[in-house]
């Protein structure tokens, strides 16, 4: 898929890249390096391990939505749009299902919908990254999201160009 890429596993990256002999980092300001034993850094940039695992030289990386994990995503992307959450929520929930913001961050959005005559809240969720499905329901299955701040909308869709 041209769009979105999978959640590069850079531990398994660094481990090849060394034939064993390396351990992934990934460190509290996005950067990423692989390490050997005694603690001296091998490979300077994680822009070469989106090239090496997905074979693209346009890709660069950004933060996951868990924001522990780093994602490889096209350099010439466009932006698509703001996501649906409520074209997502009936989608997955049926006709009776509203999308609602419940909570001061980017991940506040829940789908609550009648379920047996009760009505639910159904958590959307960001570290599963339920966001880019969101936006694949709108915008077609190479969407994928980015979190761009906190708040209401705190996201954006983003597809290959």
């Amino acid at each position: 898929m041209p769009g979105a890429l999978p959640i590069p596993d850079l531990k398994d990256f660094c481990n090849r890249y060394s034939a064993g002999a390396l351990l992934g980092e990934i460190y509290a300001d996005s950067t990423f390096a692989c390490i050997a034993p005694g603690g001296s850094t091998i490979l300077p940039t994680v822009d070469s391990a989106c090239v090496a695992l997905f074979g693209e030289s346009s890709r660069r990386v950004v933060l996951a939505h868990d924001t522990d994990a780093l994602r490889c995503v096209p350099e010439d992307r466009i932006d698509l749009g703001a996501p649906d959450f409520a074209k997502y929520c009936i989608a997955l929930h049926g006709s009776t299902a509203v999308a609602s913001w419940v909570a001061d961050d980017n991940e506040g959005w829940r789908c609550s919908a009648l379920r047996s005559g009760i009505f639910q809240t159904i958590m959307i969720d960001f570290k599963r990254h339920e966001a880019d499905r969101v936006c694949q329901v709108a915008f077609g299955v190479e969407a994928f999201a980015e979190a761009t701040g906190s708040g209401l909308d705190g996201w954006r869709c983003f597809g290959s160009a």
